[in-house]
Formats: C-alpha cells, sequence, structure tokens
C-alpha cells in the first residue's frame, strides 16, 4: 500500500537518513538506507557485526570522516558519531534506529 511505502521514508527522515530504495521479499517490505550515527544512536560504539545482528539489518557499507568501508572489514568497525552507516532491514525494524535504551538496560 502507499502507507507501507511512504512510511519508511518519513522514518529515514526522522533520522536525519535518506532511503535509498524498498521492496518486497516474501510477505516483507525490506527498506534500504543511510543513518547518522549520533552520540545518542543506538548503536553508537558498537560494533556493526553487533548491531546488526540485534537489531536484524544487513550492513551495506559506512562512510566515516575518513574513508568509505565495505565488504568483511566492515564487521569489525565501531561505530562513532559523525559516522554514516548504509543498511537495509526490515521496515517493521525502523524503530530500532531511533529508540534510546537507558544504559543499564543495553546489552553489549
Amino acid at each position: 500500500s502507499p502507507t507501507e511505502l511512504a512510511t519508511p521514508s518519513f522514518a529515514a527522515a526522522a533520522l536525519g537518513g535518506q532511503v535509498l530504495g524498498n521492496g518486497m521479499i516474501g510477505d516483507t517490505l525490506w527498506v534500504a538506507l543511510a543513518t547518522k550515527i549520533t552520540t545518542e544512536h543506538p548503536f553508537c560504539g558498537r560494533r556493526v557485526k553487533d548491531a546488526a545482528r540485534s537489531a536484524d539489518f544487513v550492513p551495506l557499507y559506512l562512510e566515516t570522516k575518513y574513508q568509505t568501508i565495505h565488504g568483511w572489514d566492515l564487521l569489525e568497525i565501531n561505530l562513532a558519531a559523525g559516522d554514516l552507516l548504509y543498511l537495509t532491514m526490515p521496515a517493521v525494524g525502523l524503530e530500532q534506529l531511533w529508540r534510546t535504551t537507558p544504559p543499564q538496560m543495553m546489552v553489549r
């Protein structure tokens, strides 16, 4: 539906990111997007592979202040404020990108 397709765009805009595309796989809407990592972002300070496992996303690449990181190296990077992470994830998981969890509740 148009609402299902528009919702990820609004969510990404609210995150300071952008939707790169979306598509259906089975009954699931997947969204490719860029999200800016801030100090308050739930992925800040986490390794990409750990964040990807817990939030059910597929990392595509990362732009840092100094370089663009692709491939296997991407999985070992710790995300820092200012990084721009490109990923694809099920649309139902988008809320994880802006949800804040009190530090005492976070599992790393």
